[in-house]
């Protein structure tokens, strides 16, 4: 989000400096500006060049918020050259320079002012000043709910109909083609019919009675044609199928192809034309499609899968995808439409400002400090525990299940941030380095979110054996788990391995190794079925859930009469320290699994 402040007073330079430093932390793009023509020393405020209208006018047509600090009247006047329409113009919030009152003054709805008038509220510990009717009547207006789940608003004009019959106390009747559940608050009605309805469909019949139709984006085209096929023949041949079939084209989300397309000018094109992605997919991924396709053997000769245009819509759809029009040729061009069938979820995943991976600690506090500033996040995240971490919200949307490459494209592609918060586990390299790849190549802003290491700090050295140094236990640092594991192997000590279940196989899989360790795991049933599976039993199984104090750590180590610890360089979030100094006081031997470099 693009946002601007401005003050026009010394008293209120103070306050424009703390919400430009807030919203930016928040994640927003929200410089300081002065409108005096002589500022502070030593201020983070920018100062305004050229006059306060020419200003106004540039951030008017730039920004997706504009933030005056001072009196209305002024925000009013400067404002008022560059008012052209609701659904274009930028949100405008007006806040007084104590810091009292925040105002949503322009495009409360459809330009988030409303929305950005309570976030500033709550920095300052302001009263929020809302006057759009619905707000105040507590009735939700259809087209902000509409923006809100990605719904396309096909008549202007009867949508404001509506809030006024709203207003009125009048009750509108609901349909969806989709479980996409109805707006909150009174004056809605499922599935009656009343003088004004509201459909949520891509379907472009009509219905008996005045509708309202919003459209998802739930369809996928598939695409085949001849190498150098021109971008107009094919836009072409995809409008008449989707008007043959009755379907809106603002309900695509998304094209898709065979990889030996991906460069195909035409393809591209029309993808661009439409402002929708570009997916590809290899002759495996779409062969091991299932279903009843229109093959071809020509084309299975020339691509290796006897289908395209079918095969590629419903890799694109998607989990639960159906295929609702199949391949029709226009002018040598083959194109299917398939139907994304997840409901409500899908639809607010897909406007998340921010995507997180990972189920971990910072994970968790991210997505919390992001609902705390009303940012919309979407949490992807491998196993239930990971799961139990969060807490849902209107805000947080969690996604529970792991994903390879072609899942996670498609749950970017779905999703659309702005911004990846890749917070998996520092170890997690490959996952890692699959996020940064997608995140490259669909030009998504990614971040890594990486904890502290504190090695060399908790173990007192750089690296190797560190033995000259009395009050510490011998440290190994080792690159790799079969380093760990035969490092291990210099003696017949026990072992307390703390590195979790997923490179247990290395060393319980070591007949030398598996009666001396004692796994500490997440108290998680297929987890344990895991231990039992590679043999550990009983006592040799741990099954606890941090966090580990020091305290805890000793007296793990003591019961199970530890020679040796085992650990990955897991940060200070991941009680690094007070497994070393477990260590120490127990006096026992420490490997250490260095971070992978990522």
């Amino acid at each position: 989000m693009k946002l601007a402040v401005i003050s026009f007073t010394r008293t209120g330079e103070g306050i424009c400096e703390k919400l430009s430093k807030a919203l930016s932390a928040a994640g927003a793009d929200c410089p300081g500006y002065s409108g005096r023509k002589t500022g502070n020393a030593g201020s983070m405020l920018q100062p305004v060049s050229g006059t306060l209208s020419e200003w106004t006018g540039q951030q008017f047509a730039a920004c997706d918020g504009l933030i005056f600090v001072g009196a209305a009247g002024i925000a009013v006047r400067l404002i008022a050259p560059y008012l052209k329409d609701k659904l274009t113009d930028p949100a405008v919030v007006v806040v007084d320079e104590a810091g009292k009152f925040a105002i949503s003054l322009l495009s409360g709805h459809v330009g988030g002012a409303n929305r950005l008038t309570e976030w500033i509220a709550k920095i300052l510990d302001a009263v929020p000043v809302v006057t759009t009717a619905s707000d105040v009547r507590g009735r939700t207006a259809i087209d902000v709910w509409a923006a809100d789940h990605g719904l396309v608003l096909t008549d202007r004009k009867l949508a404001k109909e509506i809030a006024a019959a709203l207003l009125d106390g009048e009750t509108v009747g609901y349909f969806s083609d989709y479980p996409i559940s109805q707006p909150e608050g009174t004056g809605y009605e499922a599935d009656v019919v009343h003088r004004l309805n509201v459909w949520v469909t891509c379907r472009r019949q009509e219905a008996p009675g005045i509708f309202l139709r919003l459209i998802p984006k739930k369809l996928v085209l598939g695409i085949g044609c001849r190498r150098g096929t021109p971008g107009d023949v094919i836009e072409t041949a995809v409008r008449e199928t989707l008007e043959e079939h009755h379907l809106d084209i603002h309900g695509v989300s998304g094209v898709a192809s065979i990889d030996l397309k991906k460069d195909e000018a035409g393809l591209l094109e029309t993808a661009a034309g439409l402002g929708i992605p570009f997916s590809t997919y290899s002759s495996e991924e779409l062969a091991a499609v299932q279903g009843d396709f229109s093959e071809s053997g020509f084309v299975r000769q020339v691509t290796g899968v006897g289908n395209v245009c079918e095969r590629s819509a419903l890799c694109c759809a998607g989990t639960g995808g159906r295929l609702i029009v199949k391949k029709q040729v226009h002018n040598g061009v083959t194109v299917a439409v398939a139907e994304k069938t997840g409901g409500g979820r899908m639809t607010m995943q897909r406007h998340a400002s921010v995507v997180i991976f990972g189920g971990t600690s910072e994970g968790r506090e991210l997505a919390e400090y992001a609902e705390a500033r009303h940012i919309p996040v979407l949490v992807s995240v491998v196993s239930g525990y990971g799961e139990s971490l969060l807490r849902e919200s209107d805000l947080v949307q969690v996604h529970t299940g792991a994903l390879d490459e072609a899942a996670m494209r498609q749950f970017l592609l779905e999703a659309a941030p702005k911004l990846v918060l890749d917070a998996t586990h520092p170890y997690a390299r490959v996952v890692t380095e699959q996020v940064a790849a997608l995140c490259r190549e669909l030009a998504i802003s990614y971040q890594r979110i990486l904890r502290g290491s504190e090695t060399e700090k908790a173990a007192g050295q750089d690296s190797g054996m560190q033995e000259d140094r009395q009050d510490l236990a011998p440290v190994f640092v080792v690159d790799s788990v079969s380093e760990a594991a035969a490092c291990l192997k210099q003696d017949s000590r026990p072992v307390l391995l703390t590195t979790g279940s997923k490179e247990l196989e290395v060393f319980a899989g070591d007949p030398v190794l598996r009666e001396r360790i004692f796994a500490r795991v997440l108290p998680d049933s297929q987890v344990l079925k895991k231990c039992e599976d590679l043999g550990l039993h009983g006592a040799h199984i741990i099954a606890m859930q941090g966090p580990f104090s020091v305290e805890l750590n000793y007296a793990l180590l003591r019961t199970v009469q530890a020679g040796w610890l085992v650990t990955k360089e897991a940060g200070k979030r991941g009680g690094f320290a007070e497994k070393i100094e477990a260590a120490r006081q127990c006096g026992v031997s420490v490997v250490v699994i260095r971070r992978p470099v990522h």
